[in-house]
């Protein structure tokens, strides 16, 4: 997966963790929950993906990664439906008529 992607998989997690500890043994035994698919997205609650594994420093990778995913996506998401909104209010612009009166005084 692309960096800087708005969407993220546990896949793409453990691959980051993999080069930032330099190593391949993270799986899904380090995980309180079971990994589902690849194109899985990663949930806004993103402490249940804390990494089970001695070293805090590690563990607080991990959720920084997930928490930076989730609110890229969550931004995402909030862009679309002010888009969504402000396209409503222009309809709603056009679909007001003028009265005779208005309209007359206008020309």
């Amino acid at each position: 997966m692309r960096e800087g992607r708005s969407r993220g998989t546990h896949f793409d997690v453990i691959n980051r963790l993999r080069r930032f500890l330099g190593s391949s043994e993270i799986s899904q035994k380090h995980f309180k929950i079971p990994l589902i698919s690849p194109n899985y997205i990663v949930s806004t609650e993103y402490t249940f993906f804390f990494i089970i594994c001695q070293d805090s420093l590690t563990s607080l990778y991990l959720k920084l990664v997930i928490s930076h995913l989730a609110t890229a996506r969550n931004n995402k998401k909030k862009k679309k439906n002010r888009k969504r909104k402000e396209k409503k209010k222009k309809r709603k612009k056009k679909k007001k008529r003028k009265s005779p009166e208005t309209a007359a005084k206008l020309h």
